[in-house]
């Protein structure tokens, strides 16, 4: 009984040995890992309201990169317990086919029980290289959202472009009609010829070709923006009429900071303090390796009466030491372990040089695409408007020619589409910079379109101020 009471304060301080060699890092990991876990289960999913928001929350669910990414940080997290695996207890047991007679009886079987000591270095530096190893793939997940969000911007916003640019065709459509309109109701009076009408439809038949080409290419941008979301092929793909807004920006240094601690490069720091702990661990396993030992062996009783100690078991103890013969192949392994702890944090610096470079692009990028809206907005789309204007005032007092009521609608559809190209290019530049500093930036929304930009059908029929529509031209043309 005191030695079954004994066993079991051993194995109780063996306990308390064992939980004191679980790292810091390593809880931090766990517990990183099952907060992430639990909001994305927790996480509802938006409705597909054709907005960008809502495509990323849908590929963040669905995603199959995602999944992949987050099961092998599952994966990596579950391995730190292993790295710090204390070894197995071994339980002998021996049966002496001929009993050994000895003085005090035939011995005839023996039980023992060894038990490994692991150097509490070794159990710490193991675990070290698992937590380090399990942050490197919460990076790796990390960085693959910023990507997955990327990968939708980039399929989402020629989407959305080519919705402007069908609208865009739809209004000269309507701008074409009102002219023709116009002219045939001037050929009675000889004010207008045949031929100006022929070339006004031949002008709509080819702008009405290049309007049904639109859709076999909406077609392979649903496709591919379906493959970056994860939805399923029968999935309808909706895209919301609300423009990217021109927010502003945090400061170059700020951004650059963001760039230079994005998840891939804390994915090779943490790969780097993942091979300082193997190498630590190499290190470790430089001591002898220990082992403690009893044994029990049952004795049976004399064959002589009156025999001191007579049927007495005997006890031993005994030390195992395993002698450090390989220290030449620990000494090749830690320096494989710094060379590849150097190697990790070499590109790391490459991937900050990278993100360095694609901030100062995507920046340029965004400027020139602010200049682009600004030079739309108050320069150009105001003078094709009043050029609009007065060119159709003039056609219907024949002070201007057919030709230049054509090129005056050419200007002003194609520069209201130039508008909606410049606003995306800002939305992917901004899209590009996000990639860049591995992480979203406030800033960028969507607010509603305004009235004019609603379709071509409100575009023909509602007039707005400064803007003519193709009943009010019908009506010029016709006077």
């Amino acid at each position: 009984m005191s030695f079954s009471f004994s066993l079991s304060r051993r194995l109780t301080a063996l306990s308390f040995l064992l939980v004191a060699c679980v790292p810091h890092a390593e809880r931090v990991a766990h517990d990183r890992f099952v907060e992430r876990a639990s909001a994305r289960e927790d996480e509802a999913l938006p409705p597909l309201d054709g907005s960008l928001d809502a495509y990323v929350a849908h590929a963040l669910r669905a995603s199959p990169s995602v999944d992949a990414a987050f099961e092998r940080w599952r994966a990596a997290e579950a391995r730190i317990g292993t790295r710090r695996r204390w070894p197995r207890p071994q339980l002998t047991y021996a049966a002496l086919v001929r009993p050994v007679e000895t003085r005090v009886g035939p011995q005839r079987q023996r039980v023992g029980a060894r038990l490994p000591i692991a150097w509490p270095s070794q159990l710490r530096s193991g675990a070290q290289m698992g937590a380090a190893l399990a942050q490197a793939e919460a990076e790796r997940f990390e960085a693959e959202l910023v990507r997955l969000r990327a990968r939708v911007a980039e399929a989402y916003w020629p989407l959305w472009l080519l919705e402007r640019r069908a609208e865009t065709l739809d209004a000269e459509l309507a701008l074409l009609d009102g002219v023709a309109e116009g002219l045939r109701a001037r050929l009675p009076t000889g004010q207008a010829s045949l031929a100006h009408v022929q070339l006004v439809e031949l002008r709509r038949a080819r702008v009405a070709d290049l309007r049904a080409s639109l859709s076999p290419a909406r077609r392979r941008f649903e496709a591919s923006l379906r493959a970056a979301v994860g939805l399923d092929p029968n999935v309808a793909i909706p895209v919301a009429a609300a423009t990217p807004s021109l927010d502003g920006l945090p400061n170059e240094s700020e951004l650059l900071a963001w760039a230079a601690a994005r998840p891939d490069v804390r994915a090779h720091e943490a790969l780097a303090q993942a091979n300082e702990a193997s190498e630590a661990n190499a290190a470790a396993r430089r001591w002898p390796d220990l082992a403690l030992g009893v044994e029990w062996m049952e004795t049976g009783p004399a064959r002589m009466p009156n025999v001191a100690g007579d049927g007495d078991d005997a006890w031993m103890i005994g030390v195992t030491v395993g002698v450090p013969v390989d220290l030449g192949a620990l000494d090749d392994e830690r320096r494989a372990a710094r060379a590849e702890a150097a190697a990790h944090r070499a590109d790391g610096r490459a991937n900050v040089l990278a993100a360095t470079m694609e901030v100062q692009s995507a920046l340029a990028d965004l400027d020139d695409a602010r200049r682009r809206v600004a030079l739309h907005e108050e320069q150009l789309l105001p003078a094709a408007e009043g050029a609009w204007e007065a060119t159709t005032g003039a056609f219907a007092t024949s002070r201007a020619s057919l030709a230049d009521v054509l090129l005056a609608a050419r200007e002003l559809v194609e520069l209201r589409f130039g508008l909606d190209e410049a606003r995306v290019n800002f939305a992917r530049a901004w899209a590009r910079l996000e990639a860049a500093v591995g992480r979203a930036i406030d800033g960028v929304g969507e607010r509603d379109r305004e009235p004019a930009r609603e379709g071509a059908t409100e575009r023909a029929g509602e007039a707005e101020p400064n803007e003519e529509t193709p009943p009010s031209v019908e009506g010029e043309v016709a006077s």
